[in-house]
């Protein structure tokens, strides 16, 4: 779904330069931003495998703060995109 919103330009120029900086885009901001005001506080992984000594995770799924395990995967990046993931991790 595509919205508008109305925010101060000086909140945005920051948003928009953080966001760069740490390689993400504003939408994933909002949409992390989001989730977490409606109760989804992380992300747990679904399916993961071994490639060496590094443990490679393959899909996960949002977390609501009722069910919060002990470890929490809270990706700065969209973990639906594989390109993005492997460029994330060096390869």
């Amino acid at each position: 779904m595509k919205t508008t919103l109305e925010i101060p330009d000086d909140l945005h120029r920051r948003a928009k330069a953080k966001a760069a900086s740490e390689g993400i885009t504003i939408s994933s901001v909002l949409r992390d931003s989001l989730e977490r005001y409606v109760g989804v506080i992380g992300f747990i992984a679904t399916e993961s495998h071994m490639d060496g000594d590094t443990r490679v995770i393959d899909s996960v799924k949002p977390m609501a703060s009722a069910t919060m395990p002990r470890a929490v995967v809270r990706p700065k990046l969209d973990l639906t995109k594989a390109a993005q993931v492997k460029g994330k991790m060096g390869r």
